[in-house]
Order: structure tokens, then sequence, then C-alpha cells
């Protein structure tokens, strides 16, 4: 998804580096990059960000993984779908105006005596790597999709919820408190791990664990 825009990037980067090696110097304080520069290249991206199916197939390993079934794994990949597409429709802005600032910041530093447009493409290219992480971490779904599918389903089933911490974290002061509360009815639980509710925000990777006297007291000897 972000290697098929990079090429496209840099390719409108090159073309207004070489029409602007050809003229006078810009003399604007805002330089001569703008977001709209990058419209084109990012057309269409924060759709292709989500993947739902992928969403989907997560929540239904967490709601399949509780006996006799719980809640509709459907309805729970459409929260999380919802949640990333509202972060996912901003980011094409964002980048073209993260892809701007770093043009036009090459744009003034550059030495008169090297290629402008090698220039400009360079600091472009590794602002594109940086930007990276930040794209292109929804395009999966978070861990907690397959925890809520887990957790709504032992819920509706009378089991209780016990927010169990990672193993070998660093563990984020939310987290901690989260797991000492534990446990929990269905809709007592506030967050699920990896929601980015918590300090560490989508880097949990606690989990969502059944109590074991409500579990067995609900399923018996079921797995």
């Amino acid at each position: 998804m972000w290697d098929a825009r990079k090429p496209r990037i840099l390719a409108v980067v090159r073309e207004k580096a070489e029409h602007l090696r050809k003229s006078a110097r810009f003399a604007a304080d805002d330089g001569p990059f703008h977001a709209h520069d990058f419209g084109d290249a990012l057309d269409g991206l924060g759709a292709e960000m989500v993947d739902e199916q992928a969403y989907l197939d997560a929540a239904s390993a967490g709601t399949e993984a509780v006996p006799r079934g719980g809640v509709d794994a459907q309805n729970v990949a459409d929260i999380w779908i919802g949640h990333v597409r509202q972060y996912a429709n901003k980011v094409p802005g964002r980048a073209a105006d993260a892809l701007a600032a770093t043009a036009n910041d090459a744009y003034a530093a550059a030495d008169p005596t090297r290629d402008l447009g090698d220039q400009i493409v360079a600091a472009i290219d590794a602002k594109i790597e940086a930007l990276r992480s930040s794209i292109t971490r929804y395009a999966k779904p978070m861990w907690g999709t397959g925890q809520q599918g887990y957790g709504d389903s032992l819920g509706v089933n009378g089991v209780l919820l016990v927010w169990e911490l990672g193993a070998d974290e660093d563990h984020c002061s939310d987290c901690i408190g989260l797991a000492d509360g534990s446990p929990y009815q269905r809709g007592d639980v506030p967050t699920w791990p990896g929601a980015g509710d918590t300090a560490c925000r989508d880097n949990c990777y606690c989990s969502i664990v059944a109590d074991d006297d409500t579990f067995n007291s609900a399923f018996g000897g079921d797995e």
C-alpha cells in the first residue's frame, strides 16, 4: 500500500524540483511546496489502509475461542473498522502536510553546488520511510479486535473477565490498574488491550482471560 505510493510521491518532488531549478529561487517564506502538490499521489490512501476482512478474521478468532459461541464477530469487527476509518481518513492530509514541510526544509537548506532535485528527493525518501509505521499500523487489526471478540463472548455467557498483563513487558500504570481491578463483568471493562485508551496505546499486549470460577460455572468441562 505505502510502497506503491512512494514512486508517485517522489515523481511529484522530482518534477517540481526540476521546475524550481530552472526558475529564480523561490522567495516566499512558506516555501514552494504545498500539501496539495501531493493530493493525487495520496488519493484513495485512507480507503486502502483498512483491511476489513482482517478485522473480521481477528474478531472471529476471538469469538470462536469461547465454547458454545457468543457475540456476532461482524458486530465486533464493525466497531473497530469504524474507529480506524476515522483515523485513516485523516492520514492523506496529515501525510501531505508532513511531506510539504520536509520538501520546503530541504529546499531552504539545499547546497547550491549540488543537484537540487537529488537533495529534496533524498529528504522526502527519508520522510516517507519515517511515516511508514504511523501510516501502515492500521492496515491490519489491532490486538484488541480479537480481545474484544473473546471478552464479549465470555461476558454474554456470564463469565467474568480478567485483564492479564503481557509477559515480559514494561507495563504502563493504566494496565497495572486494570489488572488490579479484575475481574470485570462484560459491561464494566473500560477498554480492551490495544485499543489505544491506555498510556501504552496500541503497543499494549495485555490479554483478556476468563475468570476460572465463572468459566467453569458457565461451561463445566468445556474447553
